[in-house]
């Protein structure tokens, strides 16, 4: 259902809902936020819940780090006990993870392709920036596996074992080397990204032509009525 909408559409209602959970103080509504769009990514778009809880890693490991603070901090107010802190640390922590439900909402149901597509000829954002950052992003998924692959191989260079073989074994490919192979096939493939868009003439100052440029209906409409009416229905 989502992935079939309008892209500049999802992004404004995700920027609406990011609005409402900066400005939300109820706990409990964040969290209810959180079980209905996890349920409608589960059951609805079938997005399978490990890849879920994957994507929320970063966000579930920043909240933990940034909340706590307000728990143990002194409060500067005489009238407020060691209750009031807790209750702003899990506040911030909410609404951190509610952030992060919403952006895994949109990045799980919205094609890169047809976003930069919608901004460059919709919205008017600059072709270089947003098929640059398309690229950037379509460029993850084969940096991580080149990852993968140099782990393997420095784990296979390392005898099994135990004790400090072990060690050895499990943090194989974390190295400098690593990293600077990493960084080398990273600058190989930006290198050829940006001449395949000199090539497409991305860099003149005529304009470009499109295939199939997203464009909002009537579904979309109701989508985003469906959106505000959400919002305040949680806020009242």
């Amino acid at each position: 259902m989502l992935s079939r909408r309008d892209p500049l559409t999802k992004l404004a209602i995700a920027f609406l809902l990011v609005a409402w959970t900066t400005l939300t103080r109820d706990p409990a509504r964040l969290a209810g936020l959180c079980g209905l769009l996890g349920a409608l990514l589960i059951v609805v778009e079938r997005i399978p819940v490990r890849s879920l809880l994957r994507g929320l890693i970063p966000f579930l490991f920043f909240a933990l780090t940034s909340s706590w603070i307000y728990a143990v901090a002194p409060n500067p107010n005489p009238g407020s006990g060691a209750q009031a802190g807790w209750e702003a640390s899990g506040l911030v922590a909410a609404r951190i993870v509610a952030t992060g439900m919403v952006s895994m909402a949109f990045a799980l149901t919205t094609n890169p392709s047809d976003l930069a597509r919608a901004m460059v000829h919709r919205a008017g954002v600059s072709r270089r920036f947003a098929y640059g950052t398309l690229a950037a992003v379509q460029f993850l998924p084969a940096l991580a596996e080149d990852a993968r692959i140099a782990r393997l191989i420095a784990r296979g260079a390392v005898e099994p074992g135990r004790g400090w073989t072990a060690l050895r074994r499990a943090v194989a490919g974390l190295s400098f080397g690593t990293g600077v192979m990493l960084l080398a096939g990273a600058i190989r493939r930006a290198g050829a990204a940006a001449l395949a868009m000199e090539l497409r003439g991305l860099s003149a100052d005529r304009p470009a032509s499109a295939w199939k440029i997203p464009r909002a209906t009537l579904h979309d409409g109701v989508l985003a009525a469906c959106a505000i009416l959400l919002v305040l229905a949680l806020t009242v």
